[in-house]
């Protein structure tokens, strides 16, 4: 009888040793690999098209399992791991031994980007101001959303972490945020002349918007504004008279900071370039300011700003006027069209 119970006992231990090892093998950790994607070129800004391995991004998870969704992953920071070479969520995450996970993430992780997951429509929210930001401008950015991934068939054979490391989910990011860089030059007929550029500022512009990333939306991911809390004149400060440069005949150089800017509509007599600026000639110094309408101009106007485009705004300085003639980059890269836009009179003139 004892003899019985004893061998019972051994083999109740060794059922309990194998199913506890079953379940160390089947507990995978998840690991995550950013892809490459197009950045702003700036260098207060994300540049190259590797995403960075000291840059934390957030990130959501759900799990289905055939028959309802349950968060997953909530809200985790994800961060390279040097052993592993590939991005680890804190706290960390494993594989479920069934069902499947749908995911979504942003960039950067920090204390002042708030997020929250929508589990019923399956929809990221990003509440976020983008004006004051101009010395340290945030790339704002959100993942193409995943939908049912599993540890057999999250395809991580196929991409490889950041420095030839681990390979991980494939997380694909894109830019929320429109970028806006200013360009100046004096026109030829002013040889001999001096022009100080004192300040830029991008003014009158809407602010305070919610990114919204959904996982059946059609885009993906929109901006949307609350009326009643919506910031509508919010200044980006491009060039300060701490900054103040000068330029003779033929002079392009980009001025001031590059900008990010929550992508909206234009409109008439609204957001608005001011520009103040002084033009020395046989040691006289004149100064003006003048008001630029982002919209106006020809029938090729802009009418809206993109998220992921670029926008140079280039300025030709003259005594009595300014020619504006921006240019449309598509995700950074070179390309668009350009037109001449006229003076503007300043707001309530």
């Amino acid at each position: 009888m004892k003899k019985s119970l004893f061998l019972a006992a051994l083999a109740t231990i060794a059922l309990a040793s194998c199913t506890q090892n079953e379940l160390t093998i089947e507990r995978q950790e998840i690991g995550f690999s950013p892809l490459q994607y197009k950045a702003v070129n700036s260098k207060t800004i994300i540049t190259g098209n590797i995403y960075p391995s000291d840059l934390p991004f957030g990130l959501y998870a759900y799990h289905n399992d055939g028959s309802s969704n349950k968060l997953y992953i909530n809200n985790a920071t994800c961060s390279y791991n040097s052993d592993a070479k590939t991005f680890i969520s804190n706290p960390i995450a494993y594989w479920p031994l069934s069902g499947t996970l749908g995911m979504v993430a942003w960039s950067p992780k920090t204390e002042t980007i708030t997020a929250d997951y929508d589990l019923e429509n399956k929809e990221l929210i990003l509440p976020f101001v983008a004006a004051g930001k101009e010395a340290n401008p945030v790339d704002l950015m959100y993942s193409t959303p995943l939908t049912d991934l599993t540890k057999e068939r999250h395809n991580s054979a196929n991409y490889t972490g950041v420095n030839g490391g681990g390979a991980g989910v494939g997380i694909t990011f894109k830019h929320a945020l429109s970028q806006i860089v200013v360009t100046a030059k004096v026109a030829q007929e002013y040889a001999g002349a001096t022009f100080k550029i004192n300040s830029i500022s991008l003014q009158q512009m809407n602010d305070n918007a919610t990114l919204t990333v959904a996982e059946s939306g059609d885009p993906v991911a929109s901006w949307g504004w609350d009326e009643d809390t919506k910031l509508k004149n919010a200044l980006f400060q491009i060039l300060d008279d701490e900054e103040a440069v000068s330029y003779t005949t033929g002079d392009v150089p980009q001025v001031g900071k590059a900008v990010l800017v929550i992508p909206q509509d234009l409109e008439n007599n609204k957001q608005k370039l001011v520009i103040s600026y002084s033009m020395t000639f046989n040691n006289v110094t004149t100064s003006t300011t003048k008001y630029v309408d982002l919209n106006s101009g020809t029938n090729d106007a802009l009418t809206k700003l993109d998220m992921g485009k670029k926008y140079t705004l280039n300025l030709t300085l003259y005594a009595d006027r300014i020619l504006y003639s921006p240019s449309i980059e598509e995700d950074w890269s070179v390309g668009g069209s350009s037109y001449d836009v006229p003076e503007q009179p300043a707001a309530g003139n």
